[in-house]
């Protein structure tokens, strides 16, 4: 399509689309003219209020402004090649997004205060820290609970108070492990092999061509390592 077709095929929607956003602003005006009323009545005391959501207020404001009169350049034909609002919206964008970590830190910090303001109450009483016995009862739905009553009427062991079935553990059951020959014969070879390795002739020949600072051992072998150090010596 030619730029005349598109231009007409996008002129509806546009119209719509403005109609829509004048309606929008009257009602946005109406309701922040009474915002500003009420907090110039001391109904919304502000100065002591936290500075960091003041001054995210301060730059959604800002930003709104500089997004305005972009629309309104654009709208009115003119270019926004030489517009300082274009530098001023990327800046303020950015600023945001390092400002939503920050804020998610002092979510909890907020929503506390902000509780505390329409109770009218602060929650600093210690007991509220203790242990809710409450929070320690199964959430059974309704349809466990009926299985539960099912299970009872089978034959099955009665549910405890509450309609909770008390937990039985598991029974260990032995069972036989049948060896074959193989591993077996295995299990005798290595039992072999930790004889012969403990017996006392390896454990002579062992120390006589290790490296090894001698040992001397005071038991049942002393008298075998007295009598090979003195044929040594012959």
């Amino acid at each position: 399509p030619t730029l005349q077709e598109q231009l007409v095929s996008d002129l509806p929607p546009a119209l719509a689309l403005l109609g829509s956003l004048q309606e929008q602003v009257v009602g946005v005006t109406a309701h922040v003219q009474g915002l500003l009323q009420r907090v110039r009545a001391g109904a919304f005391p502000t100065e002591k209020g936290l500075s960091f959501l003041e001054l995210k207020a301060q730059l959604l404001l800002f930003y709104l402004q500089d997004l305005a009169q972009l629309v309104l350049e654009k709208t009115s034909g003119r270019s926004l090649v030489a517009q300082p609002a274009v530098l001023r919206l990327a800046e303020l964008r950015t600023v945001l997004e390092k400002m939503r970590p920050i804020e998610q830190k002092l979510r909890y910090q907020v929503d506390k205060l902000v509780k505390a303001a329409v109770t009218g109450a602060v929650d600093d009483n210690p007991l509220r820290f203790k242990p809710d016995p409450g929070n320690m009862m199964s959430k059974l739905s309704d349809e466990e609970e009926a299985d539960g009553t099912e299970g009872k009427a089978a034959g099955k062991k009665p549910l405890a108070k509450g309609g909770v079935r008390k937990y039985v553990p598991p029974r260990l059951v032995p069972v036989h492990y049948d060896e074959t020959a193989a591993e077996r014969e295995k299990k005798v070879l290595e039992q072999a092999k930790k004889r012969a390795l403990s017996s006392s002739v390896i454990r002579e020949l062992k120390e006589q061509f290790s490296e090894a600072p001698e040992e001397i051992r005071e038991g049942r072998y002393l008298h075998a390592t007295r009598q090979s150090q003195e044929d040594e010596h012959r």
